[in-house]
């Protein structure tokens, strides 16, 4: 061993500097699951490039003059969109205010304010936005206003763009032209909303507004989508509805949009097909109906005054939109909804219940008076004691819900309940006025409070914050945040509480309502805080973003005060925000913005975190088989014999590299 290191110290520098960059490459190759998981990235910051030319650069993130800015939101799949005040030499205060798109680290320009609108006459130009949303993918739809020449406020003063991974592009134009096939020449005369949906035949886009179509008529409400020729026509006031009597005419309709496109529609009927029936003593106008399809191929899923198809002959639904009614859509295009029904055997206590359409069609998922999860049990009302009502479907297609129950043991401090329902089996996510194993005993959850904090994932994990009561609860630990996850030996577990210590902090206030509290679909959850450092005799509030996933507990990814770890650099938080909602993706990353440094100083960034710490490196993994074992040993030895272990980077393979990797080895992998 003594030749070898003799010879690797006396090698030439060229091989010795070529066996430090195999080593260095062997290091990196070790180190690169903490370095792909990246847990902060910077996106953008003050002083930092742009892609609105070489003479802008980012400037804020936070407000916009006195007004705050909308915080950073994030698609399922990774994109990032942000808003930002730019700065530079050709800067001025009508064209400062702008929002990019973050996609896979190239950062593309979406709006700025007072330039050119794509899809528009030089010198129209963007003023405003409002209305932004994102698809799965990262594409976002938008409104924005207008001036510029022959701009008529109140006519031709609104838009709607795209922007995707190619560009902008103009959507649909108030007051403009449309080409819709099948009618005659048209033009939107009102937007009234858009939304990005995944693209699918239709598009990404679905907008709703007044259209004005020749020998049709003049302000038609109308839902129109792109497809791969152009826009078309989803629905139209005065469509006859296909399945019903003749003369039956579809008058108003809202679409219910999830993450594929149009699930449904909230229709209101017109004509001699609409009536109004008696049933069971109640009188029932049929003019309300959900729909679903695409121009001219409707299908009617329920509609006031007909019969349910799940319940007894007679029974017809009676309310299946609005008012206490409640819809939801799953990403496979399923819809939950809840309506009530009239007649025979009908009463106020079953007079609700829950249905889910899919492709198999209409299937009831609960209704009150029949029997829940729990044994001796019934359901009572589908709305908690709080006034919240919970109704979500999965992209798996399993329905959650709320419900009061009654029955035995059951009292009004313990009867409200979040159930899941897959199809196959009924379980209970959480029930406030009773032990759950997630507390300690005697701790439970305020059936009075117990609803508004309960978040819903995209895979059925439900994120609940709540009020507690009971064993040792005071005002400084009176609030908890739990995460249920359906595929859990134990689902329902808590993640922390007013008054745990987390690293040096101890929480002091977080919502009871969950005002940010978010869950993806791999059951990771992210939601802010108020907390104080522990060994601050001042005890100061501070502003902070936790994280928690399964089998993980809550750790802190940020908090004012504190600092961020980044490459090279401590940046030095002052101030901390975070969107309510699209903060968090489904990749695992949580956006949020920062003020850094001293408060004399603007020094802003957009910043992307991790939910999940990153796995520690082990070096002492030689040949990098996830494993510690015999065979690393060896397969250092066979590099060390080479003249290829330098393992304390020393610049030289020698017998020191040998005792150094041997300690590391022993010591084992940081856990």
């Amino acid at each position: 061993m003594a030749m070898v290191a003799s010879r690797a110290a006396n090698s030439p520098p060229s091989q010795r500097l070529s066996r430090l960059a195999i080593v260095s490459s062997l290091s990196m190759l070790l180190f690169a699951p903490l370095a792909a998981a990246q847990p902060y990235q910077v996106i953008a910051r003050t002083g930092s490039p742009t892609p609105f030319g070489d003479n802008a650069f980012y400037h804020q993130f936070l407000t916009n003059s006195l007004l705050e800015l909308p915080r950073p939101r994030l698609a399922q799949q990774g994109p990032l969109c942000f808003y930002a005040v730019l700065a530079g030499p050709a800067v001025l205060p009508s064209d400062r205010l702008t929002v990019t798109r973050d996609n896979a680290r190239t950062l593309d320009a979406v709006w700025r304010q007072g330039h050119d609108a794509p899809g528009l006459p030089p010198g129209v130009l963007f003023t405003g936005i409002s209305r932004l949303t994102m698809n799965g993918q990262g594409d976002i739809s938008f409104f924005s206003s207008l001036s510029g020449p022959d701009v008529v406020p109140g006519i031709n003063d609104r838009g709607v763009w795209l922007a995707s991974a190619i560009g902008t592009s103009l959507i649909i134009r108030e007051g403009a032209p449309i080409a819709l096939p099948g009618l005659p020449e048209a033009s939107m005369s009102w937007l009234s909303n858009a939304q990005a949906t995944d693209p699918g035949d239709f598009g990404s886009v679905v907008v709703t507004g007044d259209v004005d179509i020749a020998d049709v008529g003049s302000g038609l409400e109308a839902i129109i989508v792109q497809t791969p020729a152009g826009l078309d026509v989803a629905m139209l006031a005065g469509t006859q509805l296909p399945d019903a009597p003749p003369s039956t005419f579809i008058f108003l309709t809202t679409p219910v949009v999830g993450p594929s496109g149009i699930g449904a529609y909230q229709c209101t009927l017109t004509g001699a097909g609409v009536e109004t029936v008696t049933v069971n003593g109640i009188t029932i106008v049929t003019d309300r109906a959900l729909v679903a399809g695409f121009a001219p191929d409707f299908t009617t899923i329920a509609r006031s005054g007909h019969h349910a198809p799940t319940e007894a002959p007679g029974v017809v639904f009676w309310t299946v939109w609005g008012g206490a009614a409640r819809s939801a859509l799953s990403r496979t295009g399923s819809i939950v909804f809840t309506a009530s029904l009239a007649g025979p055997g009908v009463s106020t206590a079953n007079w609700w219940g829950v249905w889910k359409h899919s492709r198999a069609g209409l299937s009831r998922i609960a209704r009150l008076g029949a029997t829940s999860p729990i044994p001796n049990t019934s359901y009572a009302s589908f709305s908690l004691m709080s006034g919240a009502t919970i109704l979500a479907i999965s992209n798996t297609d399993a329905v959650i819900h709320s419900a009061l129950i009654l029955g035995s043991g059951v009292t009004t401090s313990s009867n409200g309940v979040i159930v899941y329902d897959d199809g196959e089996s009924r379980r209970i996510i959480a029930r406030a006025g009773v032990d759950l194993p997630a507390l300690p005993a005697g701790t439970r959850l305020q059936n009075s409070t117990f609803g508004p904090g309960v978040k819903i994932g995209p895979r059925g994990h439900a994120a609940i914050a709540a009020k507690l009561e009971g064993t040792a609860v005071t005002p400084a630990t009176d609030v908890a945040i739990l995460l249920w996850s359906p595929d859990a030996a134990d689902p329902l577990r808590l993640i922390c509480r007013k008054g745990d210590i987390i690293g040096d902090h101890r929480i002091l206030t977080t919502s009871q309502t969950g005002a940010d509290l978010q869950v993806n679909a791999l059951g990771q959850i992210t939601f802010s805080a108020t907390v104080v450092r522990v060994d601050d005799p001042a005890l100061i509030p501070r502003a902070a973003i936790l994280a928690a996933a399964p089998g993980l507990p809550a750790r802190i990814l940020a908090v004012e005060g504190g600092s961020l770890p980044l490459a090279g650099e401590e940046l030095q938080l002052r101030t901390l925000r975070m969107s309510a909602d699209a903060a968090l993706n489904d990749q695992g990353r949580v956006a949020f913005v920062v003020a850094a440094g001293p408060i004399t100083t603007i020094d802003e960034a957009v910043i992307l975190a991790t939910v999940e710490p990153p796995t520690p490196p082990c070096p002492a993994d030689h040949d990098a088989s996830g494993t510690l074992d015999a065979a690393d040993i060896f397969a250092f030895l066979s590099d060390w014999f080479a003249g290829d272990a330098d393992f304390d980077l020393s610049g030289q393979t020698e017998v020191p590299d040998i005792f150094v990797y041997l300690s590391a080895w022993f010591a084992g992998c940081p856990s």
